[in-house]
């Protein structure tokens, strides 16, 4: 059986190897019919060259006009101060501050609006329920999303890039007794 199958492999190379002459031109040898008349061998004529397309003008720096409100960096960041606030309105109309260390996630949220893999942050609060951050983030990102856990509560916000700036409050349903708060 061995026999068998070593035969048709070196069967199969030897037919595939195939003959060649000796000489080391690349050019194969002209044939000529066995009808016994003399043909001419036949004409080969190059193929014509085309020449390339000529190259388009290229503009100068002196041409192009740049918008004023183009934006040269490739990240956006700002210090932001983020609340965490009650949904309770205080009697002079803001959001009454939730005191306390709470956990705070930021999580960028790309062109799509999903969240990025990794969080941008994740921290603690201070005891007025604030934190003061400088985020950092591609220009091509929609924003951010906070969440921060309040006790057994999760409270959490989307903001837009342009949101983002000077101080944000997340709110989160929680009510707070009159007195309290900031």
């Amino acid at each position: 059986m061995i026999l068998r199958y070593m035969f048709i492999a070196t069967s199969v190379f030897l037919a595939a190897c195939g003959g060649g002459s000796q000489s080391d031109s690349s050019t194969p040898a002209l044939t000529t019919p066995s009808s016994g008349q003399d043909t001419p061998p036949p004409v080969v004529e190059p193929e014509p060259v085309t020449e390339p397309a000529p190259e388009p003008s290229i503009l100068s720096l002196e041409n192009v006009t740049v918008p004023a409100q183009f934006d040269w960096s490739m990240y956006k960041d700002d210090e932001v101060k983020i609340k965490t606030v009650s949904t309770t309105m205080r009697p002079d109309g803001a959001l009454a501050g939730i005191g306390g260390k709470h956990f705070m996630k930021i999580v960028a949220l790309d062109a799509n609006r999903n969240e990025v893999e990794n969080p941008l942050q994740k921290s603690l609060t201070d005891r007025t329920g604030e934190t003061r951050t400088k985020l950092k983030f591609p220009s091509e990102w929609y924003g951010v999303k906070i969440e921060v856990t309040v006790g057994n509560k999760l409270c959490s916000k989307v903001f837009s890039k342009d949101e983002i700036t000077g101080e944000i409050e997340v709110p989160c349903d929680i009510e707070i007794p009159v007195g309290d708060g900031e």
